[in-house]
C-alpha cells in the first residue's frame, strides 16, 4: 500500500501587493511565487519567522491560532490534511502502477523502502481560512535563498533520509 508522510513545518508565502480585481494582471496581488514576489518593491526579505513576505509555517498557524481561536484552527489544519490525503488517494493507482514498471522487486511483492517522492502542496486559505488547492509541486523547489529556507528545508531532508534508512 501506498504511504505517505507529512512533515510538519513549511513556509507560508504572502502576496506582495493588496489582492483586487480590478488589476487582474497583477501578478504580485495574485500569486505567492516566491519567483515573481522577490522581484516586487514590496517584498520584504526578513529572516524572522514571522514578519517580511514569508514565514515559518509553525508562526502562520500561531497566528491563525490567535486570529480565530482554537476551534476553527484546529479545523483549518484538519482540512488542509484532508486536502492532502484524498489528493493522494487520488494519485495512488498512477504511482503503484509506475512502482511496479520501474521496480521489478516492488512488482513481486517485495518492500522497497527506498523509492520515494517528495511533494509540496500549495494551499491557499481564503478571507473565511477555508484551505483551497492551489498546486501540487512534483519537485518543489529546494534552494535555500535565507536562513529560514535552510532551517525547514534541511529539517524535511533530514527527516526524509532517516525515513528511508539513511541515517543523517
Amino acid at each position: 500500500p501506498l504511504t505517505v508522510y507529512q512533515y510538519g513545518e513549511g513556509l507560508a508565502r504572502f502576496a506582495t501587493e493588496p489582492y483586487t480585481l480590478d488589476d487582474i494582471q497583477g501578478r504580485c496581488a495574485h500569486l505567492t511565487n516566491y519567483s515573481l514576489n522577490k522581484l516586487s518593491a514590496g517584498f520584504v526579505n526578513d529572516d524572522s519567522e514571522a514578519s517580511g513576505s514569508k514565514w515559518s509555517l509553525a508562526a502562520f498557524k500561531q497566528r491563525l491560532l490567535r486570529e480565530v481561536g482554537e476551534a476553527r484552527a484546529s479545523e483549518v489544519w484538519r482540512r488542509v490534511d484532508d486536502i492532502v490525503v484524498k489528493t493522494m488517494i487520488g494519485v495512488e493507482s498512477i504511482m503503484v502502477e509506475g512502482m511496479q514498471e520501474y521496480l521489478p522487486s516492488y512488482a513481486r511483492g517485495e518492500p522497497n523502502r527506498q523509492c520515494f517522492q517528495v511533494f509540496g502542496f500549495d494551499v491557499m486559505l481564503d478571507s473565511d481560512a477555508k484551505p483551497w488547492l492551489l498546486e501540487v509541486n512534483l519537485d518543489p523547489a529546494l534552494k535555500t535563498d535565507s536562513r529560514l529556507d535552510l532551517r525547514v528545508k534541511s529539517g524535511m531532508l533530514v527527516d526524509l533520509l532517516n525515513t528511508i534508512g539513511v541515517p543523517v
